[in-house]
C-alpha cells in the first residue's frame, strides 16, 4: 500500500510540474503576442503541448545568445572602434588633435544614422521589387553600414567626453545618471540593452526595418520623421551616457579603487554580468505571474535597468 502511495505521490508531482510547465509557457506565449500579434490557435496549441520542451529550448537559447551570438556582437564593435584608433586618430587625423576626429566621428554617425531614422521606409518600398538572393545581400550590407554608423556615433561621443570633460569620477557618475534619468523618462531604457541580452534577429519580411522613438510609417509626413529622427538621436544619446557611466565607473572601482589589474577587473565584471544575465532569465517567469500596475511598472524598470549593467559587463 506504501508503493501505491510513493507512486501515486511521484504522479501527482510530475503531474504539478508539468502544469506549472505549462502555465509558465503559457505566459511567454501570451507575452509574446502581446510583444509582436497574435498566433493563430495551431501555433498555440502546439506549444502548449510542448511546454517542457520549449523551456529547454528557451534555456540553451540563453546560452548560445551569452557565448556565440554576444561575442560576435562585441568583435564587431571592437574592430570598427579600434579602425578609428587606429587610422582616423593617426594617420588621417592629427592625434596630437583628437577634437578633429571625434568631431568627424560624431557628424558621421550622427547623421548617417539620423537619415536611416528618416530615410529607412524608402529601403523597405525598393525592397519588394528585389529578388530573395539580392534582398538577402543588400539587407547584410544595409545592417552592417547601420551599425558601423552607430558605432561611430558611440566612439564620438564617448571618446569626446573623455578627453573634453575628463576621466575622473565625477564625469562618469554625472553620465550615468544624466544617460539612466533621459532613459527612464522618455520610457526607453530597453534602447541601451543591447546583445547578449536585447538581440535584433534578421526578419526576411522586415529587412529594412528601423526601430524608432515615435515609430513612424511610411505614410507618415517628412516633418514627423525627421522629430522622430531627432528624437531616436537623442535616446541613443541616452543609451551612450549611461553606458559610459557604468563602464568607466567599473573601471574606477576595480583598477583604482581596489588595484586590482586590467584582467583581474575584465573577469569581475565578466562574472557580474553573466550572473545578473542568468538572474534575470530566472525573475522573468515571476514578473509574468503579476497583474498590470504601479508595482510592475516600477519593477519593468529595474528590470531593463538591471539588463543594461548586465550588458555592459559582459
Amino acid at each position: 500500500m506504501q508503493d501505491n502511495w510513493d507512486t501515486d505521490d511521484a504522479a501527482g508531482n510530475l503531474n504539478t510540474d508539468f502544469i506549472r510547465n505549462k502555465m509558465k509557457t503559457n505566459k511567454i506565449v501570451k507575452d509574446f503576442e502581446t510583444q509582436t500579434g497574435e498566433l493563430v490557435d495551431d501555433t498555440r496549441e502546439r506549444l502548449s503541448k510542448n511546454s517542457c520542451k520549449i523551456l529547454l529550448w528557451y534555456f540553451m537559447d540563453l546560452f548560445f545568445c551569452s557565448l556565440v551570438i554576444g561575442p560576435c556582437v562585441v568583435a564587431l564593435w571592437r574592430l570598427v572602434w579600434n579602425f578609428h584608433d587606429l587610422f582616423l586618430d593617426g594617420p588621417v587625423f592629427d592625434r596630437a588633435n583628437l577634437t578633429v576626429s571625434n568631431v568627424w566621428a560624431i557628424s558621421v554617425g550622427l547623421s548617417g544614422t539620423f537619415l536611416i531614422d528618416v530615410f529607412h521606409h524608402n529601403f523597405s518600398s525598393c525592397s519588394i521589387s528585389q529578388t530573395p538572393l539580392r534582398l538577402s545581400v543588400l539587407s547584410k550590407m544595409f545592417s552592417i553600414l547601420w551599425g558601423i554608423l552607430d558605432i561611430t556615433y558611440w566612439k564620438g561621443v564617448w571618446d569626446g567626453i573623455n578627453l573634453w570633460i575628463g576621466t575622473e569620477v565625477h564625469v562618469p557618475s554625472t553620465t550615468l545618471v544624466a544617460g539612466m534619468l533621459s532613459l527612464i523618462l522618455l520610457r526607453s531604457v530597453r534602447t541601451a540593452i543591447c546583445a547578449p541580452v536585447g538581440l535584433c534577429l534578421d526578419d526576411p519580411h522586415h529587412s529594412f526595418a528601423c526601430e524608432t522613438y515615435l515609430r513612424t510609417s511610411s505614410k507618415s509626413s517628412f516633418v514627423r520623421k525627421g522629430v522622430d529622427g531627432v528624437l531616436s538621436r537623442f535616446t541613443k544619446l541616452g543609451a551612450i551616457l549611461f553606458w559610459h557611466g557604468i563602464w568607466s565607473l567599473s573601471s574606477i572601482l576595480t583598477e583604482e579603487y581596489w588595484g586590482w589589474s586590467n584582467d583581474q577587473s575584465a573577469w569581475f565584471s565578466v562574472g557580474i554580468g553573466g550572473a545578473t544575465v542568468f538572474f534575470l532569465f530566472i525573475c522573468q517567469f515571476g514578473l509574468l505571474q503579476l497583474k498590470k500596475g504601479l508595482v510592475l511598472n516600477f519593477l519593468f524598470v529595474i528590470f531593463n535597468l538591471l539588463g543594461v549593467i548586465s550588458t555592459v559587463s559582459r
